[in-house]
């Protein structure tokens, strides 16, 4: 893990990235396998302003606990509790989920996002962070990068800004909600 460090710094550096602009994912699973050497790795990169999110939260068979150990800054909620949505019924798992980031002062994506009644009650229940093919499909670099200058007003200006660094191609984006 030491050389993954290392190299995930050097090529920060190589870049020129702002360090705090990068968010490193993790799921559960892979932290759930070795806590210790998680908590080392995960703390070394925090230490030098990469950012931590925990992807597909709520899946893994882990202790809650860790969530206050980890140095955090997102939880990605699974996609399987937001395509569980429903507009009249019971969403306490998700109103939870929403409620324990904000007081662990964490940053939550909602993913899977597809149709507008999941973004009305992820609105109402407090997310304001979403990803999902309600937005947009995976895109190729090219289309991808079209599709920020056409709704990002800075990339029209000339301004940069962290949302117009080039994604992965293959992954999608989150958006304000």
């Amino acid at each position: 893990m030491e050389q993954f460090v290392a190299k995930t710094l050097k090529i920060i550096k190589r870049l020129n990235l702002p360090r705090n602009i990068l968010e490193l994912e993790i799921t559960e699973h892979a932290i759930m396998q070795d806590m210790d050497k998680a908590i080392h790795t995960l703390s070394q990169l925090a230490n030098k302003g990469v950012r931590i999110a925990i992807d597909d939260f709520g899946t893994g068979y882990s202790s809650l606990g860790y969530l206050q150990t980890l140095p955090i800054n997102t939880l990605k909620m699974d996609r399987s509790f937001v395509q569980g949505i429903k507009s009249t019924g019971d969403n306490s798992i998700i109103n939870a989920i929403i409620a324990m980031a904000k007081g662990l002062n964490l940053d939550l994506i909602a993913e899977g996002v597809e149709q507008q009644p999941q973004i009305d009650h992820l609105l109402a229940a407090g997310c304001r962070l979403a990803q999902g093919f309600y937005y947009s499909r995976p895109l190729p670099e090219e289309e991808l990068i079209m599709l920020i200058k056409a709704t990002n007003p800075a990339s029209k200006t000339g301004e940069t800004t962290a949302t117009q660094s080039t994604p992965n191609p293959t992954t999608q984006d989150h958006h304000q909600i």
